[in-house]
């Protein structure tokens, strides 16, 4: 499976493919709950951040477009890592910060290989 890379205006490249991997996952605004539908970059790119799942935080339309995200206080930066460790925790049992991106993005497909698997035994059950 390819990473499609696009080039930020800070000349930066991303990873498409990571982020859909992620939302896939954790599909779920880390913040509000709602549905998550885009990938935020805890450090901000532009300011030295990388693009990795160590810096992905899952949100929703809503709180992703908030103003002032990344101005907030180091409380709320504190908040927001804490989220993502307890929900990386809760749904897969692991944390990004334990493994390099080809290892978690492995993790990550593995889980979703699983619930499909899940899905299929159940609804052949049925």
């Amino acid at each position: 499976m390819g990473v499609q890379l696009v080039r930020l205006q800070c000349g930066k490249k991303r990873k498409l493919g990571q982020t859909k991997l992620y939302l896939k996952v954790f599909s779920k605004c880390q913040l509000c709950g709602g549905y998550a539908s885009e990938v935020h970059h805890i450090f901000p790119l532009g300011k030295g951040g990388v693009d990795s799942f160590k810096n992905y935080i899952s949100l929703c339309r809503y709180c992703h477009r908030r103003k002032k995200l990344h101005r907030k206080s180091d409380d709320f930066l504190t908040e927001l890592l804490t989220k993502k460790f307890y929900t990386e925790l809760e749904i897969i049992g692991e944390t990004s910060d334990e493994y390099n991106d080809v290892d978690y993005a492995k993790i990550l497909r593995n889980y979703l290989a699983e619930k499909k698997a899940e899905k299929w035994r159940y609804d052949k059950c049925r």
